[in-house]
C-alpha cells in the first residue's frame, strides 16, 4: 500500500496498478507507437502487474523488508497466465524492478523465467523489452500519483522503430503534466480509491483522489492522431 506523503491516507496496491492500466490503454498516436507486441497482451499485462497483492494490502511501499519480497517474487514465479505475451509483461516488469532494488539472487530467478518464456513460446524478446519501457512510465506515473507527493521525473521509452524518447512528468496536486504527450486522447482524467490510515483496512472509509494528466504543450504539436487499430488486432480484442 502506499501511503500519502500529504494527508493521512493510503491506497492498495491494485488501485495504482488500475492507473497505470488505465494510461496504457490510451497509449500510442503518431509519434508515440506501440512496439511489435500484442496489444491485448500488453494491456493484461500492465493491468495484472501487482496481481501478488490482495485487495486491501498492508505492505507499506519502503517497508518491505528483504523476506517479504522474496515471498512476493514465489507468489509470481508461482503464477501462469494462458496468455503467455501478457505473462512476459509481468515478468518483465518484476525484473526490472529487482534490477532497480539491487536484488541480484532474485533478479537472477526472474530472469530465468523470462528466458524460459521467450524460448519455450518463441516470443519476441527485442519487441516486449521496448514495451517494458511503455511500462515503467505508466507504473511510475501511477506510482507517483498514489503518494500524492510533488515530484518531476524523467523516463526514456519507445517511440518508433528508429528511436527512443525522453519524457518529463511533473505532478503536483494531482495534476500530472507531460513535456510530451504519448497517449491518443487530448487529456486523461479519472480517479482512484484511497483509504482514511486510521482504521484501515478494517474499518474502510473510502477517499478519492482524483487525477488529470494533460501535456504541457499544445497537443497538435506533437502530431495527435487516434491510433488506427489493424484488423488483425481488432479480431484479437473483439
Amino acid at each position: 500500500m502506499f501511503i500519502s506523503k500529504t494527508r493521512p491516507i493510503v491506497v492498495p496496491q491494485l488501485e495504482h496498478q488500475r492507473l497505470a492500466g488505465i494510461l496504457a490503454y490510451h497509449w500510442g498516436n503518431a509519434t508515440f507507437r506501440l512496439p511489435d507486441v500484442d496489444r491485448e497482451a500488453f494491456l493484461l499485462g500492465i493491468a495484472t502487474h501487482d496481481h501478488v497483492f490482495c485487495a486491501l494490502d498492508t505492505l507499506a511501499i519502503g517497508d518491505i523488508s528483504q523476506e517479504q519480497r522474496s515471498e512476493q517474487v514465489n507468489q509470481w514465479i508461482a503464477s501462469s497466465y494462458e496468455n503467455k505475451e501478457a505473462e512476459l509483461v509481468v515478468f518483465l516488469h518484476v525484473r526490472r524492478l529487482m534490477q532497480e532494488l539491487q536484488i541480484p539472487s532474485l533478479y537472477e530467478r526472474l530472469n530465468d523465467r523470462v528466458q524460459d518464456l521467450i524460448t519455450t513460446h518463441s516470443l519476441n524478446l527485442v519487441a516486449y523489452e521496448q514495451a517494458d519501457t511503455i511500462t515503467d512510465l505508466c507504473d511510475l506515473i501511477a506510482f507517483d500519483f498514489s503518494f500524492e507527493a510533488d515530484i518531476s521525473r524523467t523516463r526514456t521509452v519507445y517511440q518508433d522503430s528508429s528511436s527512443n524518447a525522453e519524457i518529463t512528468y511533473k505532478l503536483s496536486k494531482g495534476k500530472i503534466i507531460l513535456d510530451k504527450w504519448p497517449f491518443n486522447v487530448p487529456k486523461i482524467e479519472g480517479y482512484i480509491l484511497g483509504y482514511e490510515q486510521n482504521g484501515y483496512p478494517e474499518n474502510l472509509q473510502p477517499v478519492l483522489l482524483n487525477y488529470e494528466l494533460a501535456g504541457s504543450k499544445i497537443v497538435d504539436k506533437y502530431n495527435y492522431t487516434k491510433v488506427q487499430t489493424s484488423s488483425t488486432q481488432r479480431s484479437k480484442i473483439g
